[in-house]
């Protein structure tokens, strides 16, 4: 099994507990206005197996356990690789490292499946309403919600990002509406 791998930062502080390898996945469907890596956007192609990936990741392994860390998979939308992911996911496991995906849930499915396997979900919320989504991501909200319920049912721990972008999201009255927005979700 191959993916297509844009980069991978070994010290990740922002991106679950601890100390943190983060594997910036290729491929995107959305078009983020204020996306801070646009060049994960296409899929490019493959770059490691899943076996290179992980003989790699468990190099950094002494150093981000002692520290309460773990491997974080970021993209782009990891959830694009789905298989690739599940099957590194898997093989990581075995060697007892946490793992958080960090997603807007723009994938093509097998939710269930990748939500078992994880120890932590990184939501990044593009917007709280569908019409604000489209205007700011250039997709429907359709596929983020149908990640939403699969998330719901697995009772997973959930760290919410939210980008605050001056004049669009910066008020009250938008803050009001993930509120809302937030208390649907579990």
């Amino acid at each position: 099994m191959t993916g297509s791998i844009d980069s991978i930062e070994t010290l990740g502080l922002v991106d679950g507990p601890g100390i943190r390898t983060v594997v910036f996945l290729n491929g995107c469907k959305l078009r983020c206005k204020y996306c801070h890596n646009p060049e994960t956007w296409t899929l490019k192609k493959p770059n490691y197996t899943s076996d290179e990936l992980v003989k790699k990741l468990i190099k950094n392994k002494p150093y981000f356990k002692r520290n309460n860390g773990g491997v974080t998979f970021s993209g782009g939308e990891p959830l694009l690789q789905i298989d690739f992911l599940i099957e590194t996911v898997k093989k990581l496991k075995k060697e007892n490292i946490h793992v958080t995906l960090d997603t807007a849930g723009c994938g093509i499915g097998k939710y269930k499946e990748i939500l078992n396997l994880v120890d932590l979900i990184i939501f990044d919320i593009k917007y709280a309403s569908e019409q604000g989504y489209k205007n700011l991501t250039g997709h429907t909200i359709e596929e983020s919600e149908n990640f939403i319920k699969a998330l719901n049912k697995s009772n997973k721990p959930v760290w919410i990002r939210q980008v605050i972008i001056p004049n669009i999201n910066d008020n009250i009255e938008y803050l009001k509406k993930l509120k809302k927005y937030l208390k649907k979700n579990k």
